[in-house]
């Protein structure tokens, strides 16, 4: 949730300064109709408020998990060879790998 929350808060101040910088328009006359808001600059701000209220509760949570991901690296292989006992007598060589 945080990780995704931060994107599209990141996403929506994209979309929004995209839709402000839509919005500004010179009037060459006084008397002409004023300037169409863009739709992106809402879409902006809806996306930016919907990216905080998943970012905020996203990384809380994660700030209060106790099984965090460990990353402990490879586990330990080994190796053993050795003489082991025969099942109608006398040895034979085996081996064990663990991993």
């Amino acid at each position: 949730l945080g990780i995704t929350g931060s994107t599209a808060f990141m996403v929506g101040a994209v979309l929004t300064l995209v839709g402000a910088l839509e919005d500004i328009c010179i009037q060459a006359d006084e008397n002409a109709a004023p300037c169409p808001s863009s739709p992106l600059l809402y879409y902006g701000l809806a996306t930016v408020g919907a990216g905080a209220a998943l970012a905020v509760p996203g990384f809380l949570m994660f700030g209060t998990n106790l099984t965090r991901f460990h990353y402990d690296g490879a586990p330990p292989i080994s190796a053993r060879v050795g003489p082991v006992p025969l099942p109608h007598g006398g040895f034979g060589l085996g081996a064990t790998l663990s991993f």
